[in-house]
């Protein structure tokens, strides 16, 4: 008996910012494919495998752990997303990719006694961890990265200063001086302040603070930080840390070393009742030691401009990927603007096509939030503005971003009889006619394709 299968399988693992927008994508209607791009591939099995349901959009959790947007405000259900482009969702954690002897399809090793996926075309968006605590005492401090375990280890804090003892000083002390860092000091700073009568901040960074922007965003907030009480020890490194149980209340210790260039000499440790662990991405270890992929040195996914790996079959985006010949920040916006290239290259490796490079934007408009409804817009060399005004843009790209993948549309193409209504005859026919439009407003009605071409007409 022919044991071929009698489909092709396109898997996805991780629920990061290009597999979101590659959910939706496959879901729209368009008037190329009235019923969504997923019926364009018949034989196609297509899966998501996620070990989270809810997914945290990155760009609101500022606003979020300042107070500003709920969980359900900053989080995506994928099993909606899912149930709208036609995907199963596999609940579960990949721990492993095995290549099948032809080299081209493989299995996705899944964590626990579930069994493996297979999968023909597979994609990776599985986010970074930050770097761990190097001599130790991973256990006592709390990781930003993945964003979707913060969230979860962020309620229980605010729970806990809010029904804790009010006196004395809670001291918070956040490891990572860039961007990153900053905003969540700041963020922590606004929320924990309305809990707690007397909340100290300190923010240890290995180099000057927000070294990778230019030095009017970092004059900024060194005046921010400064107005706002923030402690900055920098050319600091965290070494390890360690459980004092023997202060009052017991302490997180921070054991660290500092360079020459340190402006004033710092006695270690330093105590905190919460250390948060804001450093630079690094990658999750099962990437490097349980998939045959090339990995760059520090362990990220090596990808082409195609976003395509070692392994033609496989692709990857996001922040646990690098491509060595154009590395990219690790940050969300290289991630959504790499789902419109990682679903066309996906589609187009189903379908025997060319791929379809993308060299993303050297430089980009980031706009840091300062706990309150302040924010501050950074551009290249020279752009520093700030205001009120930053805070309300960036709020309304935020919400107008999540509110794309909350309010799916439900459209049927009126102009298009579906197979299964054509099968049952002319009576179904006559009531699918009848039936009202089920249109949410998106604007993808209309292809690309079709746009291009009409454009030429006219232009």
């Amino acid at each position: 008996m022919d044991s071929t299968p009698l489909y092709s399988d396109l898997v996805l693992i991780g629920g990061g910012h290009a597999h979101i927008h590659l959910l939706k994508m496959f879901g729209m209607p368009s008037s190329e494919n009235p019923n969504g791009s997923s019926d364009l591939l018949p034989g196609i099995r297509l899966t998501l495998i996620t070990k989270d349901v809810l997914t945290p959009y990155s760009g609101m959790l500022p606003g979020y752990v300042a107070g500003h947007y709920s969980y359900e405000d900053a989080h995506i259900d994928l099993s909606r997303l899912c149930a709208f482009s036609g995907f199963r969702l596999i609940h579960a954690s990949a721990k492993g990719i095995e290549m099948d002897s032809n080299g081209k399809s493989g299995r996705v090793v899944i964590e626990g006694d579930r069994t493996d996926v297979r999968f023909d075309v597979l994609s990776i968006d599985v986010g970074s961890s930050p770097m761990k605590v190097g001599g130790g005492g991973d256990e006592w401090v709390t990781p930003v990265k993945p964003i979707d375990e913060f969230g979860r280890v962020w309620e229980g804090l605010v729970e806990r200063v809010g029904k804790g003892d009010k006196g004395g000083t809670f001291e918070v002390g956040i490891v990572g001086g860039g961007a990153g860092g900053v905003e969540l000091a700041l963020s922590v700073q606004h929320k924990l302040k309305t809990l707690h009568p007397n909340v100290k901040v300190t923010i240890v960074a290995r180099t000057e603070i927000m070294s990778s922007h230019n030095e009017k965003v970092r004059e900024v907030f060194k005046r921010i930080l400064s107005e706002r009480s923030v402690r900055v020890i920098t050319h600091t490194s965290a070494t390890s840390v360690t459980s004092n149980t023997s202060s009052s209340p017991p302490s997180k210790d921070l054991h660290f070393t500092q360079s020459p260039a340190a402006p004033t000499p710092t006695p270690s440790p330093l105590q905190f009742n919460e250390i948060l662990w804001c450093t630079s991405a690094s990658a999750q270890g099962w990437l490097k030691s349980s998939t045959p992929l090339a990995t760059t040195p520090s362990g990220f996914i090596s990808v082409n401009s195609f976003y395509q790996t070692s392994i033609p079959t496989i692709f990857a985006a996001g922040d646990c990927a690098t491509n060595p010949s154009s590395p990219r920040p690790k940050a969300g916006v290289f991630a959504v603007r790499a789902g419109p290239f990682i679903k066309q290259n996906l589609l187009n490796t189903l379908l025997g096509e060319p791929l379809v490079p993308h060299e993303p934007q050297s430089e980009f408009l980031g706009i840091i939030s300062t706990g309150d409804k302040y924010a501050v817009a950074s551009r290249g060399e020279e752009g520093c503005l700030e205001g009120a005004w930053a805070w309300k843009l960036k709020d309304t790209i935020d919400v107008t971003w999540m509110k794309g993948y909350k309010e799916l549309p439900e459209m049927v193409d009126d102009t298009v009889m579906p197979p299964i209504v054509l099968a049952k005859g002319i009576k179904a026919m006559a009531a699918f006619a009848e039936a009202p439009m089920r249109c949410g407003g998106c604007g993808a009605k209309v292809a690309s394709s079709v746009l291009n071409r009409v454009l030429k007409k006219v232009s």
